[in-house]
């Protein structure tokens, strides 16, 4: 239990994670400054945050707002003063100026007083700049893998089976995958303070400090400090949530985007050049493109034999006709399914022609055309379904109500094919699925990661306009940022 009367509170991650030399359940930067905000009794709190680059200082108000601050300096070495150096005319006034000076106050007689060290914390916050943020390009998981010769960061996703012909109705799948709590924004927005800059989440059962209300204002952070280089020859191959995944030679690491910490052991493949990722709502992904899935959530990484499926929501690993979910769900699939996907309700089951199952519902997806048959399987999610239906030599992009079936938007494509890369659905190289509609894109622009970045006079900003960038990321996510090997995050 952490005592409430400190005012200066000192993280150290490990296993586990301490405060103030107390261990606690947090397992990540947020969860242990939401506890700090709980527990402390007097604010301003300091916090110190320990990580591999140095000692990180923040200041926590009675709002949970935190700003980093300068690191305290160190109390120059006072010269030992003699009984003959101190001010007055008596022996008596003498040692009370040196009993003074040793307790840290002025003399008050003399003509020389000491001069006191300042109080660091006393002196105004220091706000610094956000850094930017980067983004990788997430494979599609509608056609077969690239060629060798192509960049793993543009690899498309696998497609199902080809083995769906006149099957029928697919039966539920009873696994249910674990999904991450609704994250609500708290006052303890302080969060990265070990880097990754933005709002803090905390779960949603968490109580503010203000008795008076049910949860916490949202508060934004006043400025971040993630600013780290990739070691050695390591390149980035995609940003997954806050984790960032590297190459280098045939060595995957998993790192901690904030801090560049390593998670867990690094992993060897024997096909770098087909490495794909994906980043889910309940967990994140890498294939090694050697027949070894990374399932990684949080601080736990898990490695399971056969393909990743990344057409859905969530992670799911296929070998022969089993599938394995990123919470260990197990299923076995008929020759005549395939797994389409995986949503935070469950895996999707495809069946010819027409019909997708998910967490036991079977639903028949319409035609937009009578007559026109699914030519290709593209994705599913909680709410939409996309199918290509083609007849007589036209085919339609489809967006289908995935509880219902019904059509929609339909969108007429000419000799365009379609594919899916890191969550983005495209038609052709120029054009890509936002919602139920197509865009176009902008000139000069292309998919990182699974951001739409565009050239601007000032350097590149995401076609939503959100992220913004001084040069061209080689990887990007909401938070953070890779250019020329350096972490940050996003402006």
């Amino acid at each position: 239990m952490l005592h409430r009367k400190p005012q200066t509170w000192v993280i150290t991650p490990g296993d586990p994670w301490t405060i103030n030399g107390t261990p606690t359940e947090a397992t990540q930067p947020r969860e242990a400054l939401l506890e700090i905000f709980q527990t402390a009794k007097k604010f301003p709190a300091t916090i110190v945050v320990q990580t591999p680059q140095g000692d990180r200082h923040l200041l926590m108000d009675d709002h949970g707002r935190t700003t980093p601050i300068a690191a305290p300096a160190p109390e120059p070495e006072q010269p030992e003063r003699s009984l003959d150096q101190m001010p007055g005319d008596t022996p008596a006034e003498k040692a009370a100026a040196l009993h003074a000076l040793r307790r840290g106050r002025q003399p008050k007689v003399g003509a020389s007083p000491v001069t006191p060290v300042s109080d660091p914390a006393s002196e105004e916050p220091e706000h610094q700049n956000v850094p930017k943020e980067s983004d990788s390009a997430e494979p599609s998981p509608l056609q077969a893998p690239k060629t060798d010769d192509q960049d793993h960061t543009a690899a498309t996703e696998p497609t199902p089976a080809d083995d769906m012909k006149q099957a029928p109705s697919a039966k539920a799948s009873k696994g249910r995958l674990k999904t991450k709590p609704v994250w609500i924004v708290i006052p303890a927005a302080a969060l990265l303070l070990i880097g990754a800059g933005g709002t803090v989440l905390a779960g949603q059962n968490h109580q503010s400090k203000d008795e008076d209300q049910a949860q916490a204002e949202p508060v934004e952070t006043s400025s971040s400090e993630a600013d780290w280089a990739l070691e050695g020859n390591q390149k980035p191959v995609a940003i997954l949530g806050d984790r960032v995944i590297t190459l280098e030679d045939k060595t995957i690491r998993v790192l901690e985007a904030a801090t560049g910490q390593q998670i867990g052991q690094s992993h060897t493949t024997d096909a770098p050049d087909k490495v794909r990722t994906f980043n889910g709502d309940s967990a994140s992904a890498v294939d090694d493109g050697a027949g070894t899935v990374l399932l990684i959530d949080g601080n736990k990484i898990t490695e399971k034999q056969g393909t990743l499926n990344a057409r859905g929501t969530s992670p799911v690993v296929v070998k022969d006709l089993t599938w394995t979910t990123a919470d260990g769900q197990t299923g076995q699939t008929e020759k005549d399914q395939a797994v389409l996907d995986a949503t935070t309700q469950g895996v999707v089951q495809a069946a010819a022609p027409n019909k997708i199952t998910v967490d036991g519902k079977t639903t028949a997806l319409k035609a937009p055309e009578d007559g026109a048959k699914i030519s290709q399987w593209v994705r599913a999610t909680e709410t939409n379904a996309v199918m290509v239906w083609s007849k007589d030599g036209s085919d339609w992009l489809t967006i289908h109500d995935a509880s219902t079936g019904e059509v929609q938007s339909k969108h007429k494509i000419q000799n365009s094919q379609v594919t899916l890369r890191n969550g983005i659905v495209w038609a052709g190289e120029n054009q890509y699925l936002e919602g139920t509609e197509l865009k176009d894109l902008c000139q000069g622009g292309e998919q990182i990661t699974g951001v739409i970045m565009c050239p601007t006079s000032s350097g590149w900003e995401s076609a939503d306009h959100k992220i913004r960038a001084s040069a061209k990321p080689e990887a990007v996510s909401t938070t953070h940022l890779i250019i020329n090997g350096r972490v940050t995050t996003k402006e």
